[in-house]
């Protein structure tokens, strides 16, 4: 499955930096399968996201791209 996918199943969570390890615990005492995407790196519009092996982008960029999406399509 890529990176996006409208099968049933999955969701992305985002979690702090020290909830990591308690996540997947969690996810393998219920058997429920978990997969590391990426992490953020910074604070506010200048963090980063990076998804593992396919991108970087800012906060602020995505931000941007959400905000404006319909606007300019309806300009």
């Amino acid at each position: 499955v890529g990176l996006f996918a409208e099968s049933a199943g999955r969701a992305i969570v985002a979690l702090p930096r020290g909830a990591e390890v308690r996540f997947t615990d969690l996810c393998s005492a219920r058997h429920l399968p978990y997969v590391r995407i990426g992490v953020t790196e910074g604070s506010g519009d200048d963090a980063v996201l990076g998804v593992e092996g396919q991108f970087s982008i800012s906060l602020g960029e995505l931000r941007e791209a959400w905000t404006a999406t319909l606007p300019a399509a309806f300009d």
